[in-house]
């Protein structure tokens, strides 16, 4: 178990605001979106990245809660260090293809 105190607590009320749920709630729908593509046929159809337009729009939108949440990890930086870096990491994900 890890023990924040004295000015590194200060940063920690903050961080868990009502902001931070409504990226995490657009976190987890364009990792969804990335994932699943529903068709005409399946509602749930893994999203096999031959739709370039949809998948420019989830990456459009990983970049755009990328610049949102580079705040927030600087404020987590400031409080626990193993998060620098975070920003540089990448958040685009790679179709499967192209990890081959």
């Amino acid at each position: 178990m890890c023990h924040i105190t004295g000015e590194a607590r200060q940063g920690i009320p903050s961080i868990a605001a009502g902001a931070a749920d409504a990226l995490d709630a657009r976190m987890l729908n364009a990792t969804i979106d990335w994932q699943i593509r529903p068709t005409a046929d399946e509602a749930f159809a893994t999203n096999d990245h031959s739709d370039a337009g949809w998948d420019a729009q989830v990456l459009d939108e990983f970049e755009a809660l990328g610049v949102e949440l580079a705040p927030l990890a600087q404020r987590l930086t400031n409080v626990l260090t193993r998060f620098e870096g975070m920003r540089h990491r990448g958040l685009r994900p790679q179709p499967s293809s192209a990890r081959l």
